[in-house]
């Protein structure tokens, strides 16, 4: 199924590719920082078509639908066709198509693909996970001293408050700290090249396939308060299993 998800995730990526070099045309949702473009929809329709296909008692949940395929499956597949929507649509090249099949609660198999980079991270449950093939981990930095860092406080996330005095914390052991505008960026904690994430305003969506990926390379994937991310949450904390009770210390 690995190999099924890969080659799915690089042709939606191809076609996403399209739409992105032409330009798109988009629209505002829940409110104006959360936005649709025809990519956005075009993905979905191609990434239903192709998993209702291979995969007719699976349910399917996709951000750009409102109601859930087969929605009494124990399995489901999750799905963001464009995650990163505001980059995509004003041609900033950092997004990513993700994907997550999901039984209960439980992420199974993930992928996410960046075709700029032409990245593809892919994780199954107790199997580890691979970047392009290789197989990745975490870093094993133990101190925020110049650590990268990630941090995205929305001002229609969660606990607002927390998370901007989380970032002010943060702020005085490193100057690197980058907000990408999508959950990417959470993939080069697995990778070891980002030391931590932080994010307040996700969904199921966002954060299932990195959740997993993330997990399956050694980082340790939480809430804020330090206890293990389940889904359904908004928070999210992913980091190098060293730096670990250093993040949470910074919502204290």
């Amino acid at each position: 199924m690995q190999n099924f998800l890969s080659d799915l995730l690089k042709q939606a990526g191809s076609l996403a590719l399209e739409y992105f070099r032409k330009g798109v045309s988009y629209a505002t949702k829940s409110n104006p920082g959360d936005l649709v473009s025809e990519g956005d929809r075009a993905i979905s329709d191609f990434l239903i078509k192709r998993l209702n296909t291979e995969f007719p008692d699976y349910g399917i949940q996709s951000e750009e639908e409102k109601e859930v395929i087969n929605p009494n499956s124990t399995r489901r597949w999750v799905i963001d066709p464009i995650d990163g929507t505001r980059n995509f649509a004003m041609g900033v090249p950092f997004w990513c198509v993700m994907a997550a099949l999901v039984e209960g609660a439980e992420p199974l198999l993930s992928g996410v693909y960046a075709p700029i980079s032409g990245d593809l991270f892919i994780a199954e449950l107790g199997k580890g996970a691979f970047r392009n093939g290789i197989q990745v981990t975490a870093n094993t930095n133990t101190t925020l001293e110049h650590s990268f860092g990630v941090l995205i406080c929305d001002h229609f996330g969660v606990e607002r408050a927390l998370f901007k005095k989380a970032i002010d914390n943060f702020d005085r052991f490193s100057g690197w700290r980058m907000n990408y505008g999508t959950m990417l960026a959470s993939l080069y904690v697995a990778s070891g090249g980002v030391d931590l994430f932080v994010n307040n305003c996700g969904y199921d969506h966002d954060y299932l396939a990195p959740a997993l990926i993330c997990s399956e390379a050694g980082a340790v994937v939480s809430t804020y308060t330090g206890k293990p991310w389940t889904k359904g949450r908004r928070d999210i904390v992913i980091s190098a299993p060293g730096l670990h009770q250093h993040v949470i210390a910074l919502f204290g």
